[in-house]
């Protein structure tokens, strides 16, 4: 969970992602100098299949993203009219319902922190 309002670049790359770097920096070090110093030329992959497939998921995540976030902006507004609600509806039934005359009033009653 993010409590911090400012991450730095350090805390970022090990708070987010330090477990992955332990094995991903030393794999990707290897598949590149296995390639550059060995046959493995001979497979590659064409890009654009590779292109076209990203830019789709790229949109269904985008859309996806966005309707999630007008449910909570949705949500938001409707959990906040249900609380103005309640709190006018205690504000009218505290004014309307008075303590009978003949009934003293509460004493306000202050909490004073303990002594030792």
């Amino acid at each position: 969970m993010y409590v911090k309002k400012n991450y730095s670049l350090t805390e970022t790359a090990f708070f987010n992602s330090g477990k992955h770097l332990t094995w991903l920096v030393p794999y990707t070090l290897l598949v590149a100098g296995l390639y550059r110093y060995t046959a493995l030329h001979q497979f590659s992959f064409p890009w654009l299949p590779l292109s076209l497939i990203g830019t789709a998921v790229t949109f269904y995540v985008g859309f996806k993203n966005n309707q999630a976030y007008d449910r909570l902006w949705e949500a938001r507004t409707i959990w906040g009219g249900i609380v103005n609600s309640s709190r006018i509806w205690g504000s009218n039934i505290r004014a309307l319902v008075a303590p009978a005359p003949s009934e003293p009033r509460p004493k306000k009653c202050w909490l004073r922190p303990t002594r030792r």
